[in-house]
């Protein structure tokens, strides 16, 4: 079976391999694979990342298992969906790399990218890697020739690409996974406040991250903060300006936004590349689907008191944006952060999906949304749930082997109010947390441990002390949830020394 369309996968920030470019006939050095000792060596070595010192870094491919950029993001690897790309009807899988040559009739392709470089510097690679893959088609064969999938920043990239580098007319739907179309407050919290970890401060780390365009690109792009000198909202991309009006000497922290004015420009640059699509005579716009993690405890406002910038999973009350706090987030994205900008005011119905932001990025309905696309050229046949219930996970990004870790677990808000007026329905529910299996291996027999219920928190929590490193995966289920049935979540935990 022949596949229609050219199909291309983008990861998310940190999501890539990267390589140093091999000198004579030696193959090239991995810097970046995401591995617990790869990582543990970044934060204690950050400079093989520096942008400055290291300004030519070459992506071979798609990270394995979990992906730690401190203080920012935790993803778990893409070998699952990988895995599920390669093996679609028809499908021959490549990947984009700069330095091998490209596999000839490939028609599903990895996309890795230097991720430190930002959206726009990836776009253009993109721009050119798919240009030549469908160079020799005549614009009629090409117009709608491409579907992208893009897990969280790269989303982004190929926004920049179908906008301001004028890829639409080839590309029939773009699906954004978790992509933080609105930004993340994250990445405002590690380029100010700093890399950091149980009271930890990685400066060296920080140092090299405040070098990356990639994650100023994500810095929110709506008024987040608080300004309480004055009372107002503030765009992250003004916090620097409203601290340079302050007497004194500029503060170190805030020196972490100097790239700051560049991503907004670069958001407007996409917002002005989308503008004409659609319009009559101009280029149809590519079908946009997005998929929106919701229900779990997400960074969301920031307050500014004219010193510190305290970054908190309150949703910012002075933003008009009634109903998007129940949905919460993905654990990295804010719900109504990864809801595209051409459907402002859409429902979010059949766009929520229960995963945190890293699980996202391997979820099985990613390759159901490109079938459906395949044989039907719609997804109208997958659809998210339409159901805001969820269960919430606070689990950290990563944890120290032989410390206690505490695991929350937090119902949907209406089925919390409808236990706490009758606790005889609170119901059942298990954790397991065991080593992650490797691929193709089957998981570990674990017995499940019953979860706690903590009256006071109004959830769930269960204490568990690792006394070996590596990656475990995490399970929650809970039984027969008031209003809402069964409910699940999963995630990837990544223990180290």
């Amino acid at each position: 079976m022949a596949r229609r369309h050219l199909l291309v996968f983008l990861p998310g920030i940190g999501g890539s391999v990267l390589a140093a470019r091999p000198r004579g006939v030696r193959p090239p050095e991995t810097v970046w694979k995401a591995r617990i000792p790869n990582i543990l060596s970044t934060l204690h070595k950050p400079h093989r990342l520096s942008v400055e010192e290291s300004p030519d870094l070459v992506p071979t491919g798609l990270v394995r298992s979990t992906t730690l950029v401190p203080g920012l993001v935790t993803l778990p690897g893409y070998e699952k969906v990988t895995a599920r790309l390669a093996a679609l009807p028809g499908a021959a899988l490549d990947v984009c790399r700069p330095d091998r040559p490209r596999l000839p009739g490939a028609n599903v392709l990895l996309f890795p990218y230097d991720f430190r470089k930002g959206v726009a510097h990836a776009a253009l690679r993109l721009r050119d890697e798919i240009d030549a893959r469908l160079h020799g088609l005549s614009e009629s064969e090409r117009a709608g020739r491409v579907i992208v999938v893009g897990h969280s920043m790269g989303g982004l990239v190929a926004r920049y690409w179908l906008g301001p580098l004028g890829g639409a007319p080839d590309c029939r739907a773009l699906i954004t996974l978790g992509t933080p179309h609105r930004g993340a407050p994250k990445a405002l919290d590690v380029l100010v406040n700093g890399a950091r970890y149980k009271g930890l401060n990685f400066r060296g780390a920080t140092e090299v991250i405040r070098g990356w365009q990639g994650v100023a690109d994500l810095l929110p792009r709506y008024p987040m903060i608080l300004d309480t000198t004055t009372g107002s909202p503030l765009y992250p991309y003004k916090l620097a300006d409203s601290a340079r009006r302050k007497p004194g000497p500029p503060q170190a922290p805030l020196e972490g936004l100097g790239m700051a004015e560049e991503a907004w420009n670069m958001h407007k640059d996409i917002e002005t590349g989308w503008a004409p699509l659609g319009a009559e005579g101009e280029h149809p716009r590519p079908e946009v689907v997005a998929r929106i993690g919701f229900g779990h405890s997400t960074l969301s406002g920031a307050v500014w008191d004219g010193t510190d910038l305290k970054v908190d999973k309150v949703h910012p009350y002075w933003l008009p944006t009634p109903g998007w706090e129940e949905d919460r987030g993905d654990q990295t994205v804010p719900a109504v952060s990864a809801l595209p900008l051409e459907l402002a005011g859409h429902s979010p119905q059949g766009l929520r999906v229960p995963q945190r932001h890293g699980p996202m990025g391997e979820a099985k309905f990613i390759t159901d949304l490109v079938e459906a696309y395949e044989r039907y050229g719609s997804t109208e046949s997958v659809q998210g749930t339409d159901r805001p219930d969820a269960l919430g996970l606070d689990l950290p990004d990563a944890h120290a082997v032989g410390t206690t870790l505490r695991v929350t677990v937090r119902l949907p808000d209406r089925a919390r109010n409808r236990v706490a007026a009758d606790p005889e329905l609170l119901p059942t529910a298990w954790i397991w947390i065991a080593p992650e299996p490797a691929p193709g291996e089957p998981a570990a027999p674990t017995e499940p441990a019953p979860l706690t219920w903590d009256p006071g928190a109004g959830a769930y929590v269960h204490d568990w002390k690792p006394d070996t490193p590596g990656y475990y995966a995490v399970r929650i289920r809970a039984r027969s949830v008031p209003g809402a049935g069964d409910l699940s979540v999963d995630d990837v935990l990544a223990v180290a020394e």
